[in-house]
């Protein structure tokens, strides 16, 4: 998914660059998040649900989201 948002952008060079951790899974990416591992990571609003209260969700504007089936 972060290809695909920073491709519109023409930031996927910029962002591979600092890529530092690859999670398996969701679960993993919501927990590198909430205990520090990694500062920011690209995922769904759900994740929200995941951990309330320990990681922050920032939406990204519409026209820079990544939609995945049904909307």
């Amino acid at each position: 998914m972060w290809e695909d948002v920073c491709g519109r952008l023409g930031l996927v060079e910029a962002i591979r660059n600092n890529i530092c951790y690859y999670a398996n899974g969701c679960v993993a990416i919501v927990e590198a998040v909430a205990t520090g591992q990694v500062d920011a990571a690209f995922g769904w609003t759900a994740f929200g649900h995941l951990e309330t209260g320990r990681i922050e969700i920032v939406e990204m504007p519409k026209d820079q989201q990544v939609m995945r089936g049904r909307v």
